[in-house]
């Protein structure tokens, strides 16, 4: 009986990853996270691709309009995964989240966001932005005011760090100020608009 000659095993070599390490960014993360955000730059590269900002804003408003702020959150979400800057989807995305009762997020949206954009921004842009940023400061201190005197002396604003003060409003307008002497100091009427900043 014989037996078949055993074939000799043909050595492969292996096929060498020419892929780059995607892991690179991913440092310190557990193996639940990497997934989570490679499928969230996923989904963000498609959503870019496929909708624009306009398209989401829209889907948010009318969810906002049915009522559905969670689904609102969402689109309004992607649409700032989009486009970071957008003024329009920030506003939004701050009343969402106050609609969802979660006021520590809708604060930093709301206004510590537009201060953080008018230091990264120049010219005119950051002027919008710090303008945009004051509007929000000054309807939150309005609103807080009105808090106060309901709950009478009982409530301070001031204890607690995270509410707005007039002094955020101050130094807002002291940044401005400084844009008009700085940045758009060659344009026509800058000391004008630079005296008329409040």
């Amino acid at each position: 009986m014989g037996g078949q000659a055993k074939g000799k095993k043909k050595n492969k070599p292996k096929r060498k990853e020419n892929r780059p390490n995607r892991d690179a960014g991913f440092v310190g993360l557990t193996p639940q996270e990497r997934v989570k955000l490679r499928m969230h730059e996923k989904a963000k590269k498609k959503t870019s691709e496929k909708y624009s900002v306009q398209q989401l804003l829209e889907k948010t408003e009318e969810c906002i309009d049915s009522f559905d702020f969670e689904m609102a959150g969402l689109f309004c979400q992607r649409a700032l995964d989009v486009e970071s800057t957008n003024l329009q989807a920030l506003d939004m995305l701050g009343h969402i989240y106050s609609e969802l009762g979660d006021v520590q997020k809708a604060k930093g949206i709301s206004f510590n966001k537009y201060m953080y954009l008018g230091q990264i921004h120049t010219g005119q842009e950051a002027v919008d932005y710090y303008t945009r940023g004051i509007q929000v400061l000054l309807s939150t201190l309005d609103k807080q005011a009105q808090t106060t005197a309901q709950a009478g002396a009982a409530a301070r604003p001031d204890e607690d760090p995270e509410l707005p003060k007039a002094k955020d409003v101050c130094v807002a307008y002291c940044s401005i100020a400084e844009i008009y002497l700085t940045d758009l100091c060659m344009e026509e009427g800058a000391a004008d608009k630079c005296q008329r900043v409040h």
